[in-house]
């Protein structure tokens, strides 16, 4: 408290020179710290002396009254937070020792525990209103003072007072909401209560969170850097001088005093009016900025930890679930824990499971029944065979019969195909969402406007990926290739693209091994991977570029620094002297002798982006890529397809032989030469895998 108040005392610093320049010279001054909360200051002239004895309390600021409702008010509110939060402190109590809860109290904590940060933060909300109310008219007071001074102390302390007040609101209510969702839900309900969304308001889209997340950590802390920013500016005019010498007015003007007397400006005219920040203020001013930075550091790193967490866990569960559907375990859910996309995905997830366990079960069922009544009527047919004559009408009925069980299956089959047909609109939308968490094409053309991305998913939605983050004067370049494909792959891939998110946000360390390392121990952690398990390893193979955008020479030639480092996957380097021809002269093969042309290959790592038996530490590949240089990532999608005349795989040697003969090519040219190749290729067999092919040309 005691540097807010002495940065308050020193922005108000013309009301004490005021009164002191109605006394005569100065002296001896003096200025004294009794406390940590109070500091007394002295000025002594010829004439008379001036002191004051400055209390940085701003409680004092209150009249009596007013200081003893809020106080009263303040003491009410706490009560009232200690009583309604107290059933489920007792809740969690009687849960924790097994002991029995009563039907009252699970009601209750069932009914209100969706409301409690919204109750807990509006009863913080209507303390600080009223503190502020009270406040607020005790500044509109003046006879609450002792000196105009300490009015102003009170009002400037307002203004900050109210700005951090907000950012400790939002703060509370986002805390309890995370720790609401993620930590208490499946204390209080039961696991096939919250196979559906026990919440009846909504929380909010991920990017409108994403947004919000943005703007409070960005808005809030400009405006307690504007408050303080302007709280220490003040004039010559505040402390009465209406003149100064050239020394002075060198001091003020700096850098400017020559053009503005070369220009026979008159100065003095206006120099009162001339705004300047006192040098304590400027010292005040940036340990608050300073502060301030590091507060804003913090709410940053909680709010992008709860907003990771809002996206992995979700993904996470459902990934699990879906692998244990996938083995055969049919019924089986997961927690709806938010009331967002994932919430939905999720609840989705949890109905097409039960749906699907209970069409399986009527269907063995039925299949058994139908099978014992053809045995029963052939055997009775077999006894009236030579009285088919009198028995036609119990034929008749028989076949009736027959038929209405054929309509029942006819049913059945109609319900699956429906089924069917909601769990691709479930997919359908999952690549929606896949597709939004693709970084933009565009920042890729920004950058190397001769480029392309073929990517060509097997199923609906892909367990290849690619990702790009640019910041400052790198860009990082992935493309990925989780294991297996279709649902099951596209969430591994949305895993990886989040855990990439938060790894290069929360480190300053863009080594191409570093970032494998940490995307390797966080897949690991997030599947619970072990060395001796049996359990399939689940991972993905990556081929990662950095690129150092600043441009470098060597002897005349210009180039960029590069980073590369590969799990699994390696990274293709074609180099040519001479420069690319355009499209329209149509270069035949025939005619490469005229162009020199060499495809490097540059290996990574022979390990996954999982649990391995090496768990070595990735290597990084340190390169020079030249203009008209052309690199190449990709999964092993379009080498693995079985096509051609023998059903035979492509291989890895004919692609190469591909990108050689069509490098002089432009690279759009070049992806649709890949694209026809593999569907000529493939021919009608089925694809085998997703395909990924990333060219970049070096400009």
């Amino acid at each position: 408290m005691a540097p807010i108040a002495l940065f308050l005392f020193l922005s108000n610093a013309p009301e004490f020179a005021k009164l002191y320049q109605e006394n005569e010279t100065s002296i001896a001054d003096s200025l004294s710290i009794k406390n940590q909360s109070n500091f007394e200051i002295q000025l002594n002239g010829e004439g008379a002396s001036v002191g004051w004895d400055i209390d940085s309390d701003v409680n004092k600021s209150f009249n009596k009254k007013h200081e003893h409702k809020t106080f009263l008010f303040t003491f009410l509110s706490i009560i009232i937070a200690f009583v309604i939060n107290l059933p489920f402190k007792r809740y969690l109590r009687k849960k924790r020792k097994n002991k029995p809860i009563s039907e009252r109290l699970n009601q209750y904590c069932k009914r209100f525990l969706q409301y409690m940060p919204l109750i807990n933060t509006a009863i913080l909300v209507v303390v600080f209103i009223v503190y502020h109310i009270a406040e607020y008219f005790s500044i509109t007071n003046p006879e609450s003072y002792s000196c105009e001074l300490e009015h102003s102390l009170s009002k400037a302390y307002f203004f900050i007072s109210t700005i951090t007040s907000v950012l400790v609101v939002l703060f509370t209510y986002f805390w309890l909401k995370h720790r609401l969702h993620f930590k208490y839900v499946h204390h209080f309900f039961d696991e096939k209560t919250l196979q559906k969304n026990v919440f009846s308001y909504r929380s909010g889209s991920i990017l409108s969170r994403i947004l919000s997340l943005s703007g409070m950590t960005t808005f809030f802390p400009i405006a307690v850097i504007s408050t303080y920013i302007v709280l220490s500016i003040t004039t010559l005019a505040d402390v009465n001088i209406s003149s100064v010498s050239d020394d002075q007015t060198k001091v003020l003007l700096g850098s400017f005093y020559n053009l503005v007397t070369s220009e026979n400006i008159e100065v003095n005219k206006n120099i009162q009016w001339f705004p300047y920040i006192p040098s304590l203020n400027t010292i005040i001013m940036l340990m608050g900025i300073s502060m301030n930075i590091i507060v804003t550091l913090i709410y940053i790193l909680f709010f992008v930890r709860w907003t990771t967490s809002s996206i992995k866990i979700p993904i996470t569960d459902l990934l699990n679930k879906m692998k244990t559907v996938s083995s055969g375990k049919w019924g089986e859910t997961t927690i709806v824990r938010t009331n967002d996309e994932f919430g939905v995905l999720s609840e989705g997830f949890n109905e097409m499971s039960q749906q699907l366990k209970s069409y399986f079960d009527e269907l063995t069922d039925l299949n058994k029944n139908l099978e014992q009544k053809v045995v029963d009527r052939t055997a009775k047919i077999e006894q009236q065979k030579e009285e088919i004559i009198s028995q036609r009408d119990e034929i008749e009925a028989q076949r009736d019969e027959i038929e209405a069980q054929r309509d029942s299956v006819t049913k059945q089959r109609d319900e699956i195909i429906t089924q069917k047909k909601e769990i691709t609109d479930s997919i359908e939308y999952a690549r929606l969402i896949q597709s939004a968490l693709f970084p933009p094409e565009q920042i890729l053309i920004n950058m190397f406007p001769e480029s392309f991305i073929l990517f060509k998913p097997k199923d609906i939605v892909s367990g290849d990926f690619y990702w790009f983050h640019k910041k400052e004067n790198q860009l990082i370049i992935m493309a990925g290739d989780c294991t297996g494909h279709g649902v099951p792959g596209a969430f591994m891939s949305m895993l990886g693209i989040s855990l990439l998110n938060e790894i290069v946000h929360s480190s300053q360390d863009f080594e191409a091994t570093e970032i494998l390392n940490q995307l390797r121990k966080q897949i690991v952690n997030s599947f619970h991977q072990k060395a001796d398990s049996e359990e399939t390893k689940d991972g993905m193979d990556v081929a990662l570029l950095i690129i150092d955008t600043e441009i470098k020479k060597e002897s005349e030639l210009e180039y960029y620094d590069c980073q590369f480092a590969g799990a699994n996957n390696p990274l293709y380097i074609v180099k040519s002297e001479k420069l690319k021809v355009k499209s329209e002269e149509n270069t035949k093969l025939d005619e490469l002798s005229t162009f020199n042309f060499q495809l490097d290959e540059v290996k990574g790592n022979k390990m996954p982006i999982a649990i391995h038996e090496k768990m070595d530490s990735f290597t990084t590949h340190k390169l020079k890529l030249y203009k008209n240089d052309t690199v190449y990532l990709f999964s092993d999608g379009y080498a693995d397809q079985f096509g051609g005349n023998n059903g035979k795989k492509f291989k890895y040697q004919a692609l190469k032989k591909m990108l050689l003969e069509n490098n002089h090519l432009p690279m759009q040219e070049q992806k649709n030469i890949l694209l026809n190749t593999f569907e000529n290729w493939r021919g009608e067999l089925e694809q085998v895998d997703d395909v990924l092919v990333l060219g970049i040309n070096i400009t």
